[in-house]
């Protein structure tokens, strides 16, 4: 999958966020629509928003468009949470309709696209932090939260296959020798590397 690059107009420069925990989701609550409108409409937020909030917008046939750069604040979730957050928003009302199948699809590649810059992130919906419903009651949420589960088994087996936040710590265990290619690779799955690069977070392997 892609990500499409929006040039957005900003009204002055992002803050940048000093930690990353959550990924919030949300619906547009709307007709389908890009990240460009959803930005017009943000600017005309009162008081004034430096542009769109959400840092991903996914279309109905699973577009991704950039909004905000993933690594400054957004403004999606309260301003507690949008210091610890990254926004991603669905198009569509689904308090009427549920997201499309592509648009599910493209969010769980999104997601695991951001655990691969960020590690583990808590997948949060944005009613649990302000008075709203969003991102409605037709959102699957049981499902997406199921089928993560299910992406998360997924074995690696060579550096290549590996995360990059994830390579530096297997290489130093590979060159340690206390990791050895069985034949058909190392068939790690992704609960053990995280526990490999947070022992070697802590200095445990030199």
């Amino acid at each position: 999958m892609e990500i499409t690059q929006i040039k957005h107009a900003f009204r002055g420069p992002h803050t940048p966020r000093s930690q990353t925990r959550l990924i919030v989701i949300h619906h547009s609550d709307s007709h389908h629509v890009s990240a460009a409108e959803i930005h017009r409409w943000h600017l005309q937020r009162v008081p004034q928003w430096n542009g769109i909030g959400y840092h991903y917008v996914i279309g109905p046939e699973g577009t991704i468009e950039t909004g905000r750069p993933h690594e400054v604040r957004g403004s999606h979730a309260g301003a507690a949470i949008n210091g610890v957050s990254i926004g991603i928003c669905l198009t569509g009302r689904f308090t009427q309709h549920r997201p499309t199948t592509a648009q599910m699809a493209s969010l769980i590649w999104l997601i695991k696209h951001l655990q691969d810059i960020y590690g583990e992130l808590e997948i949060t919906p944005h009613r649990d932090h302000t008075a709203t419903i969003c991102p409605g009651p037709l959102f699957p949420w049981a499902e997406l939260m199921k089928n993560l589960e299910e992406v998360k088994e997924v074995r690696f087996n060579t550096i290549a296959e590996l995360p990059d936040w994830a390579r530096p710590t297997i290489q130093k265990l590979i060159n340690q020798g206390a990791l050895q290619d069985t034949g058909t690779g190392f068939n790690l799955s992704e609960d053990m590397i995280r526990i490999f690069v947070i022992n070697d977070r802590l200095g445990l392997y030199g």
